[in-house]
């Protein structure tokens, strides 16, 4: 028997990482190799490092492995740095952490935290590089991530059944109850020493079908899986006096694993046992986080009275290209082939008389980019052949977004994310909003964000799902809206709006997961 998984809410978690070395080369012939790996976190302003070297190594299966514990935020850029050297050597935090006059560097590596756990089985590899000498051969680096369990263990839920259960023949309407109790640390008679550690509600049946609990495996163990626990029935009197109609001892293995357990003397308890699920489960389970983006090109976006052009070809950056490289940059490290679908809507594109509501910025009937490098240049491209219009309609891009994805909707190791990023008007509300009701069964989340002055009563409506009419539908919140006006400065667009845009996702995959009953692989 099995119950519906459940899935945590939280997706911050630790995670520990592996680093190993290959090939790395002896700088001193006439010593014996000893590297050591110093790790470096970027700091929040992006200029500078943090030395996190506290680490252990180990010997597996005769190779060498560094350890270290990090903090995992899906929804940030968290950039590492990784030096080796052969011994201690000095490192300059202040700029790019670097170690390049040491005589005893062997290398460096650069890469961020969502690219390692993104990566397949959570491996990732790559070479070290010597800034001197960057051609040279420095050897090669292995970095694995996986995610720690809490201190105190998964969590998991636990659903009891009673079947049979020994009542005296006369008894009319039963009145039972289950206690569920662990050993104490240190004693070992199994009836005098064991705590209850949680009392069900009754029930008034024979074949009583008690709520499910929620438990971790700290509550019930003292350290070891082989602990034991008790289940024991009761059936209620009005003078508190209960008594045992059946009861089993079992370790906790076998009762996080058995699916129907003896009492003594009679009767049977049915249990269903099924452990909650991580964000990262599903991610170290092969879970792609796609993304697609869609861009507003229409006239609203440009006011020649004040002098406002946001999609400006003159400026270095755009706040259009901004807001694609802060979220890009942290999603296309969970995709597999790095493919990215780019839309543009409200503009006549490449000579056309026509506005459109959903045109493939590469003219490509398959939209796909590679990257967001590959984005920047094909909105880039698109700016110098386009026509601002109006009106402005989300809906035909949700309709495309939605017809790709039911093309491989039994596919349950993809889940996309939309970024729309507009000026912030929009004429077709009703069109978009059952569009989004349409989308909301699909593997599709669709993050909203304004680059402009509108009003954002609209949007703001667009992100309350709960003001949908749903009718039939099963509610799920898959719209988020974030405003770029809203970040005073630049280092808070760098660091600030991806996070705020992003910090949704992860609980709405697994909402979509939990719904579907779909278990990482």
């Amino acid at each position: 028997m099995s119950i519906a998984t459940k899935v945590l809410k939280s997706h911050n978690a630790s995670v520990e990482l592996k680093v190993t070395l290959k090939r790395e080369p002896k700088l001193d012939l006439s010593s014996q190799s000893n590297p050591r790996i110093f790790l470096l976190l970027q700091d929040s302003q992006g200029s500078g490092w943090i030395n996190h070297s506290h680490n252990q190594s180990e010997h597996i299966e005769n190779e060498l492995y560094f350890i270290f514990i990090l903090e995992y935020h899906f929804e940030e850029l968290q950039k590492i740095k990784l030096v080796v050297a052969n011994g201690d050597i000095s490192l300059n935090l202040e700029s790019q952490g670097s170690a390049s006059n040491e005589q005893g560097l062997i290398g460096e590596f650069v890469t961020d935290i969502g690219s390692i756990l993104g990566k397949s089985k959570g491996i990732l590899k790559g070479g070290l590089v010597l800034t001197e000498r960057p051609e040279e051969d420095r050897g090669q680096i292995i970095l694995s991530g996986r995610e720690l369990p809490p201190k105190n263990g998964k969590t998991f839920n636990l659903k009891v059944q009673g079947h049979n259960l020994q009542l005296p023949p006369l008894v009319v309407k039963p009145d039972v109850f289950y206690k569920l109790s662990r050993r104490i640390k240190g004693n070992s008679d199994i009836h005098s020493n064991m705590r209850v550690f949680h009392e069900s509600e009754r029930r008034y049946s024979r074949n009583p079908d008690w709520s499910a609990i929620k438990l971790s495996e700290g509550d019930l163990q003292n350290g070891e899986f082989n602990d034991e626990v008790c289940l024991t029935c009761w059936q209620h009197k009005r003078d508190g006096i209960h008594k045992s109609i059946g009861e089993c001892v079992l370790k906790i293995d076998k009762l996080l694993s058995s699916n129907k357990v003896s009492l003594i003397p009679k009767g049977e308890l049915l249990l269903q046992c099924a452990f909650e699920n991580t964000f990262l489960d599903y991610i170290a389970g092969g879970l792609e986080i796609r993304l697609s983006i869609a861009i507003d090109f229409t006239s609203s976006n440009r006011h020649y009275i004040y002098g406002i052009d946001l999609h400006n070809i003159s400026c270095d950056e755009t706040n259009y290209g901004r807001a694609i490289r802060f979220v890009g940059n942290i999603l296309e490290n969970y995709s597999t082939d790095g493919r990215i679908p780019v839309y543009g809507f409200g503009g006549k594109f490449y000579g056309s008389e026509e506005v459109s509501h959903s045109f493939p910025l590469n003219q490509n009937y398959q939209p796909n980019v590679l990257g967001i490098s590959g984005v920047l240049e094909t909105y880039q491209k698109a700016l110098e052949n386009v026509m601002l219009s109006s009106p402005t309609k989300f809906a035909p891009t949700i309709q495309s977004v939605i017809s790709r994805l039911k093309s491989f909707a039994n596919n349950f190791k993809v889940y996309e994310v939309l970024l729309i990023i507009t000026y912030g008007l929009i004429d077709d509300m009703e069109s978009t909003i059952e569009a989004i009701m349409q989308a909301s069964v699909l593997p599709l989340s669709i993050v909203i964000i304004s680059v402009g002055t509108a009003d954002r009563e609209n949007m703001n409506k667009l992100a309350d799902f709960k003001s949908y009419n749903w009718g039939n539908l099963k509610q799920r919140d898959i719209v988020h809206f974030v405003a770029m006006n809203d970040f005073e400065n630049q280092n808070q667009i760098n660091k600030d709006l991806p996070k705020a845009a992003l910090e949704k996702i992860p609980s709405q995959v697994m909402d979509y997961m939990s719904q579907n009953g779909i278990i990482p692989r």
